[in-house]
């Protein structure tokens, strides 16, 4: 039985560690598509076992500002993507071993369903993988706003 959320998360990211290991590859990027996200991102679990930069687009900084004010999440919280490793911009190479590649900003498709888990993931998402820092009591807790978002039926 999973114990906690952070448990949950360390399963299906063990079984990627597992490959890295049984195929004696090295990390250096963790490359994060986008945080809305319908799972919650095991980036920072990764790169604390086996390294690299944890990336994302720019424009996380704009996403991070929309959600700060919606889950009106912590003073300390910035806006500004430092919590990740690198930001890329539209159209900036990168190298991955000898191979190149191009960061390129991605649309979502509007004809798809909202995931089913974007409001509790996309406050571990925003922060790189990292959950929310404890309140008062000790306790880090995901949040739901309910009066700001159209419920669906």
């Amino acid at each position: 039985m999973v114990a906690d959320i952070s448990e949950l998360r360390s399963v299906c990211t063990d079984q990627v560690l597992g490959n890295l290991a049984e195929h004696s590859l090295e990390v250096d990027w963790i490359l994060e598509t986008h945080a809305h996200a319908d799972h919650l991102s095991g980036a920072r679990y990764l790169q604390q076992r086996v390294g690299g930069r944890i990336a994302i687009g720019e424009n996380i900084r704009a996403v991070q500002a929309t959600f700060k004010d919606l889950y009106n999440l912590e003073r300390s919280f910035l806006p500004d993507g430092s919590q990740f490793d690198h930001l890329f911009k539209d159209g900036e190479t990168f190298r991955i071993g000898e191979d190149e590649f191009v960061a390129m900003r991605q649309a979502r498709d509007a004809t798809l369903e909202v995931p089913t888990l974007i409001l509790p993931s996309i406050q571990v998402n925003v922060r790189a993988g990292q959950l929310p820092p404890p309140d008062e009591n000790g306790v880090s807790y995901l949040r739901i706003p309910l009066n700001t978002l159209p419920l669906r039926p």
